[in-house]
């Protein structure tokens, strides 16, 4: 079979291929690259693997970022499950090594990109890269008590917090990006993240602004109070919950618990599939995931591709900035910037 690939950053044009996939997630969209890069992560392009007829085989949406002080780039995934999809029709291998070939052709040192628990099983073994660990997720069904499945832990204290007058409102207004932001950066703050995950205001803002996903926020108010908030986006049959914060002093209500079954209701009630709650931090099985894993015993394999391309440009550029041929970050060239 003729395969070709074309490298598409025009909006209409990757919306029009991506819709030709019979499923994908917003970390797919256009509109989250496009997000993506005004927040400094670099410039979106999907390589696109089409057949004779024109017809998409496989869509890998990645971002181009140059290589300071240096006239060279690499290629990186949006952060979020993202990689790239498959056709149902179409042969993963033969798709796959015309990506590879394109893209190894294109001039860069190397490619990272994160994958898609819910998309993985169609990519090639071989092609999966590096397993990292696993990402809990809830198959919605159309039991009207969500919580059956849920840890009795889970179930109680969600239980307890209703009746002690816990109360969870869903909005996508300025109001409630204003109430999410000032719940989320004193958390984040709290837990020393790192940098780039302070998302400003503008950020969260645009997240509700674009067209290719929905984004809602549920906020869990107590005695008056905005007490803690997460951005949930829906995108097809998947939602995804992505940020969230909760303030120290009611944690022990456990509003994040409830938050969450929430968000199960109303998957179930719009007819979804699936609800990714992801992993723990750093990709390690840690309290966050032990959290997450209490709403859901389904857990799907979180898997990392990492190539280099450009082998003797990749080792100049990992020694021009004093990193060992040990260190674990890809690319190690920008361990430092990690």
């Amino acid at each position: 079979m003729t395969l070709t690939v074309e490298a598409v950053t025009d909006p209409a044009r990757w919306r029009q291929l991506l819709a030709c996939m019979a499923d994908h997630d917003f970390t797919h969209t256009y509109d989250f690259h496009r997000i993506s890069e005004r927040n400094g992560e670099g410039l979106p392009v999907a390589f696109v693997v089409l057949d004779a007829q024109g017809r998409p085989r496989a869509f890998w949406p990645l971002l181009r970022r140059p290589i300071e002080g240096t006239g060279d780039f690499d290629y990186t995934s949006v952060y979020g499950y993202a990689g790239p999809l498959i056709a149902a029709d179409a042969s993963a291998d033969e798709a796959m090594q015309a990506l590879r070939d394109h893209i190894s052709g294109a001039g860069a040192v190397s490619l990272f990109s994160r994958t898609h628990p819910l998309h993985i099983d169609a990519l090639p073994e071989k092609e999966r890269g590096k397993r990292l660990s696993d990402v809990v997720v809830i198959a919605v069904g159309n039991d009207d008590d969500v919580m059956t499945a849920y840890r009795g832990s889970h179930r109680r204290e969600v239980t307890k917090a209703l009746k002690a007058g816990l109360v969870i409102e869903t909005g996508h207004s300025p109001r409630d990006v204003d109430q999410f932001h000032a719940l989320y950066m004193p958390a984040m703050k709290d837990l020393g993240a790192k940098n780039f995950y302070l998302f400003e205001k503008s950020y969260i803002a645009s997240m509700v602004e674009a067209g290719d996903f929905e984004t809602i926020f549920l906020t869990a108010w107590f005695e008056g109070t905005p007490i803690s908030s997460a951005m949930f986006i829906v995108t097809g049959q998947t939602m995804q919950y992505y940020l969230s914060g909760t303030d120290n002093t009611y944690r022990k209500l456990s509003p994040a618990k409830a938050i969450i079954a929430e968000a199960h209701r109303i998957a179930v009630e719009r007819g979804l599939r699936h609800l990714v709650l992801g992993g723990g931090v750093g990709s390690s099985r840690d309290p966050l995931f032990e959290f997450k894993a209490g709403f859901s015993d389904l857990t799907l394999p979180f898997h990392v591709i990492q190539w280099i391309i450009d082998a003797e440009r990749y080792h100049d550029l990992r020694e021009r900035a004093g990193v060992s041929r040990t260190e674990a970050f890809f690319p190690a060239y920008r361990a430092d910037a990690s």
